[in-house]
């Protein structure tokens, strides 16, 4: 019998086979990535992913129908991004996209100095971002100028930040700050249950929050005593609310709810 001999370049070998159905090869030939991507990052204590000084990175998960991103069980989980201008996150036609972050206390999510930002998560019916059961979260966005959040488009998001206590969201120094959530009929933001619950939007110039157009709106913040919310020192200040159908909020159950507009000249409430 006659023996053939060969070898196997180690990156070969490293390489997962996925089976080459006609509709994966089409899809790879269309948009350079498998559909149905699962990013798995469970159990891993400790994990630090830092992408540190890389100016005009550029993140595209473009057309990546059922991308499933898991952080589960990831305590002491840390991403850094700092230094990184020019950062853009592309999500965009992405339907079902699910972003989970359950059950990792101390996480820790830093945007800072990173200036004109972008993140653009349009046209992705059923987001859902889940920061469910997160103590001690902190997500810090100080020094963005420029920062430019853009949720269009995107029916049935839902946002929850249940069972957070001692939640910080920090949005200090970013004049300019543009925060858009039009047409996204059905939205839901829900903050019960986070005790000491604390938002600060101070010294922030040219601040607008725009919800036209938003049908069923319900902002809840029940059960949330001590809650601070700040917005001093925001000269022309203007949250937009109109053709809001249905619009409910409620603050039930609040105890020593403080809510300061001071020093905000030109403040612009639209209901």
């Amino acid at each position: 019998m006659r023996q053939i001999y060969g070898t196997i370049r180690p990156e070969e070998a490293a390489v997962p086979r996925l089976p080459q159905t006609p509709e994966l090869i089409t899809a790879q030939y269309k948009t350079g990535i498998p559909c149905g991507l699962h990013v798995s990052l469970k159990n891993t204590p400790g994990l630090h992913f830092s992408l540190e000084n890389t100016p005009g990175l550029h993140i595209s998960l473009k057309n990546t129908q059922r991308l499933h991103v898991s952080l589960e069980n990831t305590p002491g989980l840390h991403v850094s991004l700092q230094n990184t201008s020019g950062l853009r996150v592309s999500l965009e036609n992405t339907p079902r996209l699910h972003v989970s972050l359950e059950n990792t206390p101390g996480l820790h999510v830093s945007l800072e100095s990173t200036p004109r930002l972008h993140v653009s998560l349009l046209k992705t019916p059923g987001l859902r971002v889940s920061l469910e059961n997160t103590p001690g979260l902190h997500v810090s966005l100080e020094n963005t100028s420029g920062l430019r959040v853009s949720l269009e488009n995107t029916p049935g998001l839902h946002v929850s930040l249940e069972n957070t206590s001692g939640l910080r969201v920090s949005l200090e120094n970013t004049p300019g700050l543009h925060v858009s959530l039009e047409n996204t009929s059905g939205l839901r933001v829900s903050l019960e249950n986070t005790p000491g619950f604390h938002v600060s939007l101070e010294n922030m110039s040219g601040f607008r929050v725009s919800l036209e157009n938003t049908p069923g709106l319900h902002v809840s913040l029940e059960n949330t005593p001590e809650l601070r919310v700040s917005l001093e020192n925001t000269p022309r200040l203007r949250v937009s609310l109109e053709n809001t159908p249905e619009l409910r909020v409620s603050l039930e159950n609040t105890p020593r709810l403080r809510v300061s507009l001071e020093n905000t000249p030109e403040l612009r409430v639209s209901l």
